[in-house]
This record gives C-alpha cells, structure tokens and sequence, in this order.
C-alpha cells in the first residue's frame, strides 16, 4: 500500500524508529505537519556502512535483549521514499531514543524492501 504525494517536500531530518525480529521495519516518527506529516512504515535491508562498527554493536544489542532502536536519516524528501525514486539511504543508528539519551551505534545504510503503509496525517 502507497500514495502518491502531490508534490515534494522541503528535505528534512526524518526520525525512525527501528523494529523487529524476523523482518526488519522502520516506522517514520510523524508529527501533524509538513514535512513530517507522514505516517511510514517500510520493510528495510539494514546493512554495515564502511569503516563502521554499528551494524555489529546493533546485532551485539539486540542479542543482549535490547529493544529500542532509532535511526536519524540523512537530510532527504521523505515523499521519495513513499514514491520509490529513493530506495536507500544512510542514517545514524541509535540504542534508545535518539532524543532522550540514546546511543549512537554509528552509520548504516538502510534500503527499502516494501512499503507497508504510507499515509498523510490529516
């Protein structure tokens, strides 16, 4: 399921949340304006980003039972990512809440598998 922006957005800083066992998903942390004014979860390929040690501190996290993870993408127009013409990007990985103290892992590269849902925020 997907929709089709009317037009793009000014490139913003769009916080994810991180999730999963089996699959991994990432879910846009929105709020009810623009440029986040969108509700996005996709099914993601989350890989090593060169030079760092995240993907493995993040595996090494989730082993120890950890559960919260978030990511800070690179700068982008997050209505690419809802109309496929961006399929990958890199962000910062974080144990815990990017906001509220967490960790940063380092970067990984983060490629989307299938869009689950895709809504604008009324």
């Amino acid at each position: 399921m997907s929709m089709q922006p009317s037009k793009a957005d000014v490139p913003s800083i769009h916080g994810m949340i991180l999730f999963g066992d089996e699959q991994t998903y990432v879910s846009h942390l929105p709020l009810f304006h623009p440029p986040h004014k969108y509700q996005f979860i996709a099914k993601v390929g989350l890989g090593g980003h060169p030079r760092s040690q995240a993907w493995q501190h993040y595996i090494d996290a989730k082993n120890q039972g950890e559960k919260l993870f978030t990511l800070v993408p690179e700068r982008m127009d997050l209505t690419q990512l809802i109309d496929g013409s961006k399929v990958e990007f890199t962000a910062s990985l974080y144990l815990g809440h990017f906001e509220q103290g967490g960790q940063n892992l380092g970067p990984v590269t983060v490629s989307i598998e299938e869009i689950v849902i895709a809504e604008v925020l009324e």
